[in-house]
């Protein structure tokens, strides 16, 4: 049987504004976890909420640059839900008024084929909090979020391909960031997707029942998403079976998806008009305001380019893909005088040879491996770094920023306490683990290395552990046996943790070591003359106060289970009789939770952040 897919997107975009929808606190990504909330936000009784006239002409101002019908006549409505991120148990949001319907946008296929897809509606709501689940069983709850004001944009059922899909994304994103109205920067979560899907025999007059995934926050997960759950849907059918109408979680690690809860219809969310909130009218001369302010988009900008500055439209339309493109060439051409020359040195032979060679964006810093210094720093300056980072002036990321680059990855590091004893809890947990898995911890020995193979052990369980995060790519054998050479010579055995199940499988490792850092700084960065004797002593003679965690590894089938535990269970201890008063984690991914909730159990802050950039090509 031949079948053909039908998909629907909502797309949620965070509005950049200074306060939240309906409360002055304001609205900052990366602020510590609680503290841009208030009474307001958490639907306090007797607190009222009050309209952000921004959030509504930011709407407006997107609305319009989707082709859509500004609706005038407004009510907000109460959508009636719980869920421990959300402690109102409703969000305010627009279901029976949409501030926007009936829009539409065009894309461009890589054929050059062109299809005009269409917006259902656009209402303008507001954002729920953050929940973070830790191993340990405990769940945290980060309200900064709650109360973002946000714009869902619904799209008709006119997408038929992941690649229409990825076109129709790549189009919202270029003419959302031409307003000025949002980041769009699917990393901080300014941007996610549901996808909406259901297949159908070619030439049914019925539509098939359809799915959704909810949340998905790059335009990899999305494609792949659709794909997973087309195959999926035709599967069933092909064996007799029924798709079931429900929602789903998409893991883009490993490649399937996994039922959440059976799809809610509006009459589960209980909707009603909110009583706190009078309905209102937008008057048509603030419509007509806005639409006067209205940007110039792509089209307009390269049309221009080639009118203003004798461009060929080629030049015009690649320097015109971005806003921060654009921008940089119109003060660079004003400043220089010929804006040619600009468009050359802008465009210049490097990107050229770059998209010959299918290459569409520039990423970095990153280091070939994960054993090399990734990211730029751009927090933490004040701050010593470890051996494996590196450090750069803090007017680097402003550079890259003025360059067009936007972030593509963050890391951050922590610095922690030695606890004098663990504790309680702490221990309870990892003895428990030892006997639920038949798991021990071994200590490793010298002549056991070599003669047993633990240092080719080690590698391969860290390109197992490390397959799926971001950016990391497998070390080679050549690699392996030269990271072996130069870091276990160096390794104190007694910082050094193994976890192996019953049979001698290696399913965990930790490894540290005393800090580097002002040895270092000490040698100058040099080993000769006298460099490697502040290395030597700070390793063996007089030890400093402070560790490196260069790395903890966990095999995935063990992970989220709390066997990282047993790693700080046996080495704790060693860290105290050593002296050992705090340590320094190594860069972990700000998205990988699962490591940063190792770091509960002990006092500890996030005192450094790397980035690496990206710039579209």
């Amino acid at each position: 049987m031949n079948f053909e897919t039908t998909i629907g997107l909502e797309v949620h975009i965070e509005l950049k504004t200074n306060s939240k929808a309906y409360s002055p606190a304001p609205v900052e990504y990366g602020a510590e976890p609680n503290t841009n909330t208030n009474v307001i936000d958490w639907g306090y009784p007797g607190v009222l909420p009050q309209v952000n006239k921004g959030a509504l002409e930011y709407g407006m101002r997107a609305a319009l640059a989707l082709n859509c019908e500004i609706r005038k006549d407004l009510h907000f409505d109460r959508k009636n839900y719980f869920y421990p991120d959300n402690p109102k148990a409703y969000q305010i949001t627009q279901s029976d008024t949409p501030i926007a319907h009936d829009g539409w946008l065009e894309i461009e296929l890589e054929d050059g084929t062109k299809k005009k897809i269409g917006i259902e509606e656009m209402h303008v709501e507001e954002d729920a909090g953050k929940n973070t689940h830790n191993p340990d069983g405990y769940s945290y709850v980060d309200l900064n979020r709650q109360g973002t004001p946000l714009i869902e944009i619904v799209s008709k059922p006119d997408i038929a391909s992941p690649d229409e899909a990825y076109a129709y994304l790549t189009r919202l994103r270029q003419i959302i960031q031409f307003t000025g109205v949002s980041d769009v920067k699917m990393e901080e979560g300014s941007m996610r997707a549901d996808v909406n899907l259901s297949v159908r025999e070619v030439g049914s007059d019925h539509m098939g029942t359809r799915t959704e995934m909810k949340n998905l926050n790059s335009f990899k997960a999305i494609t792949h998403a659709i794909e997973g759950e087309r195959e999926r849907q035709i599967e069933l059918l092909e064996e007799g079976k029924e798709v079931i109408q429900e929602t789903r979680r998409w893991d883009d690690n490993k490649e399937s998806s996994h039922a959440m809860r059976s799809k809610e219809d509006a009459k589960d969310y209980r909707y009603f008009p909110d009583p706190d909130l009078q309905p209102m009218q937008i008057p048509t001369e603030w419509m007509e305001q806005i639409r006067s302010r209205q940007p110039e988009f792509q089209e307009e900008r390269a049309a221009r380019y080639e009118e203003q500055y004798g461009l060929p439209a080629y030049d015009a339309s690649i320097l015109t893909q971005t806003k921060h493109m654009a921008d940089m060439f119109e003060q660079t051409a004003d400043l220089c005088g010929n804006p040619k020359k600009t468009a050359n040195w802008l465009m210049g032979e490097g990107l050229r040879l770059l998209k010959e060679k299918g290459m569409e964006a520039i990423v970095g810093p990153l280091g070939f491996t994960d054993m090399d210094a990734e990211g730029m720093l751009v927090e933490g300056f004040d701050q010593l770094s470890t051996m494996a980072t590196i450090y750069n002036y803090s007017y680097y990321p402003e550079h890259m920023e003025q360059l067009g680059f936007e972030k593509e990855a963050d890391w951050v590091e922590y610095k922690l306490s030695v606890p004098h004893q663990l504790p309680e809890k702490f221990v309870r947990i990892s003895e428990i683990i030892l006997q639920k898995y038949n798991l021990k911890i071994k200590k490793l020995k010298r002549s056991e290395i070599k003669k047993q193979n633990y240092g080719q052990k080690i590698f391969d369980l860290i390109n197992e552990a490390y397959a799926p995060l971001y950016g990391y790519s497998q070390m080679t054998q050549g690699q392996i046996d030269q990271y072996i050479k130069m870091y276990l010579p160096l390794i104190d055995l007694r910082m050094v943790s193994l976890v192996e199940d019953a049979e001698g499988n290696l399913v965990a490792v930790g490894i540290a070591m005393p800090s580097l850092s002002k040895a270092l700084q000490k040698a100058k960065g040099k080993m000769l003359p006298f460099g490697w004797y502040h290395l030597l002593k700070a390793l063996f003679i007089k030890r400093p106060r402070v560790l490196d965690l260069l790395l903890v590894g966990v095999k995935p089938e063990y992970q989220s289970k709390g066997v990282n535990a047993l790693l700080f269970y046996d080495l704790v201890p060693i860290f105290q009789q050593m002296g050992f008063e705090y340590g320094e984690s190594n860069p972990e991914l700000e998205l990988n939770k699962k490591v940063q909730a190792q770091w509960s159990a002990f006092e500890s802050v996030q005192h450094k952040r790397r980035r690496a950039y990206k710039k579209m090509i």
